[in-house]
């Protein structure tokens, strides 16, 4: 779906600064925690502010007690545990060659599905759901579609919050822009519209909604 010679340009910063904020609602900030399981069979453990965690009381006979961990550390979203060659192996697999020919959301995709699928290294998910937020956008977006634009409007309090252009070929993107492409008219939702569809006769999407409404979107999906 993203192209790897995605082409990005006119991003008008005082609307693009809060991109995060709109990727947050696709992958809001989780707790992990990384394990390292040693030749000998001891466990190290940090979670994502790279705190230490002690584990003592949840190894019994060398064995995780995973829902002990999960019960206890309530905002814990995911547990991974590493061997050394495991992350030896995995790296390699994820800079073969062949990943470069893969577009930028597969392999990002790709990356969570090695981590599951690797000997020596264990994944853990509190809550059995999608991995990586790039598996969420190929929902919004249908990869099927042939060459053709769709515009993003978010507003906040009437406001414009945020927007991009999504420039298709073949099914994929291969530009991303804002409406600052249209600086005249780049804060009017209709001229905007009227001036892509001119540029893109043969198929234009253009949605427009508050953002609190596209967050409760993201949730439901």
């Amino acid at each position: 779906m993203i192209n790897s010679n995605i082409l990005i340009d006119h991003l008008k910063p005082e609307n693009w600064t809060n991109l995060g904020i709109i990727l947050s609602f696709l992958r809001p900030e989780e707790q992990v925690l990384h394990i390292l399981k040693t030749d000998t069979d001891k466990m190290k453990a940090v979670n994502s502010d790279h705190k230490k965690v002690e584990l003592e009381e949840f190894i019994t006979l060398g064995q995780l007690n995973v829902q002990g961990i999960f019960s206890k550390y309530d905002k814990l979203e995911e547990i991974r545990v590493y061997t050394l060659q495991g992350l030896i192996d995995y790296y390699k697999k994820v800079q073969e060659p062949s990943i470069y020919h893969m577009d930028i959301d597969d392999y990002l995709i790709y990356m969570y599905q090695m981590q599951e699928e690797i000997d020596g290294i264990q994944i853990y998910n509190r809550r059995n759901k999608r991995r990586c937020y790039m598996e969420y956008m190929q929902l919004l977006v249908n990869r099927n579609k042939e060459d053709g634009a769709i515009l993003l409007w978010l507003t906040k309090d009437q406001e414009l919050f945020f927007n991009c252009i999504m420039i298709f070929q073949n099914g994929e993107l291969v530009k991303l822009t804002t409406t600052d492409r249209y600086q005249e008219v780049y804060h009017d939702y209709d001229k905007v519209c009227f001036l892509l569809k001119m540029e893109y006769p043969n198929m234009v999407k253009c949605v427009k909604m508050d953002v609190i409404e596209f967050q409760m979107k993201i949730a439901e999906i």
